[in-house]
């Protein structure tokens, strides 16, 4: 075969964008499967057989070669999906690491997304020059701010089984339906 002179990461990438992303998932699937049955993986060669994230990766900066991911857009728009994410694995795991991670990132946010008088998206996050994109989209107060303190309060501040986050990080009490089931006198059918 010709050589294409990309690295084996930046390849299997490719091959991922160029494929249907349901043969990937199922590729990553067999790949998680084999991990949860107690296969370790801890080469570069062999990072895209474990799930991204599980892997406890030290990424040396400026080395592409020691990561388990690619950056196809290396912004940052300061979305509120990964801190979610992380708070919602602490909160369901009881696993530290996942708040600290979250943490990480608020702290990164405070360090590099901070200007003289708001906040930036960051135009790349793979170099040490800081460029911001001169913009503070409206769900980094309402949702990454929201998550970000959540994963810096008290345990207990939003107990899973009383409140429900929406997709949007708004906080709804849990209720029942058994009075209603009464008044309409419908059957539970559980």
């Amino acid at each position: 075969p010709k050589s294409t002179g990309k690295d084996p990461v930046e390849k299997k990438a490719e091959e991922i964008r160029q494929g249907r992303w349901i043969e990937a998932l199922g590729e990553w699937e067999k790949g998680a499967a084999r991990w949860r049955k107690g296969g370790v993986w801890g080469s570069h060669e062999q990072a895209d057989k474990v799930p991204p994230g599980v892997r406890d990766v030290h990424p040396v900066p400026g080395d592409p070669s020691n990561r388990d991911y690619w950056l196809r857009r290396p912004e940052n728009l300061l979305r509120p999906e990964v801190v979610e994410s992380l708070y919602i694995l602490w909160k369901t795991t009881g696993d530290k690491k996942w708040r600290e991670r979250g943490w990480q990132i608020c702290e990164a946010y405070n360090n590099h997304a901070r200007t003289p008088v708001a906040y930036s998206g960051i135009r790349r996050v793979d170099t040490l020059l800081v460029r911001w994109t001169d913009s503070m989209p409206s769900w980094f107060l309402a949702e990454t701010l929201k998550y970000c303190y959540l994963i810096a309060s008290d345990d207990d501040l939003l107990p899973f089984d009383r409140y429900v986050l929406t997709t949007q990080a708004h906080v709804l009490p849990r209720f029942s339906w058994d009075g209603w089931r009464k008044k309409f006198r419908i059957k539970n059918v559980a």
